[in-house]
């Protein structure tokens, strides 16, 4: 025993022992800093599904349409190919808060307003465009909730329609 402390001195004793503080502290310091980050408030609302739950035919040809998530899941653009009066196609679109505060929905964009300009309605006349109303709408983290877009081609005379339609959503933060 006493050939080891002759070989270890207290400055090497001392250095040995500062090296596994600084050690220590550094993983110590990394791992609290891990956590702290997973805490920080942040929000992500996005359309994360859009089904199709149903399509009637109104004619011999069956209705179409395609749709395409954008902007990081704010935005759907869909694009409709409804041939015969009676057409109709239905979507459920569920929104989802993705973050870790809660979030109102302030607002869902149409682009074209088919559902509120009359002008644009009368373009897609005997078309109309509906869906549920999400404003107001707060949801917790990790909660969702659905939209359901209907497109109906009523009466009128037979003509191939071609609509181009988009939603887009408009959040913050709940006033508290």
């Amino acid at each position: 025993m006493k050939k080891l402390m002759d070989r270890i001195n207290i400055r090497n004793l001392v250095i040995i022992i500062l090296c596994i503080t600084v050690i220590l502290m550094a993983i110590g310091f990394s791992v609290l800093s891990m956590k702290l980050n997973v805490d920080d408030p942040y929000y992500n609302v996005e359309f994360t599904k859009i089904e199709q739950t149903s399509s009637v035919k109104g004619g011999s040809i069956n209705p179409d349409s395609t749709y395409k998530i954008k902007s990081s899941g704010q935005r759907v653009n869909f694009n409709f190919q409804l041939n015969n009066p009676y057409d109709e196609i239905i979507y459920k679109l569920t929104i989802k808060n993705k973050g870790n505060m809660p979030v109102e929905i302030k607002d869902i964009v149409e682009y074209p307003e088919y559902s509120t300009d009359l002008k644009a309605k009368e373009k897609i006349y005997p078309v109309k465009i509906s869906y549920n109303d999400v404003v107001d709408t707060v949801l917790e983290a990790g909660q969702s909730t659905e939209i359901n877009l209907v497109v109906q081609y009523a009466m009128g005379e037979k003509a191939k329609k071609d609509i181009d339609y988009s939603l887009v959503l408009v959040t913050s933060s709940p006033k508290e």
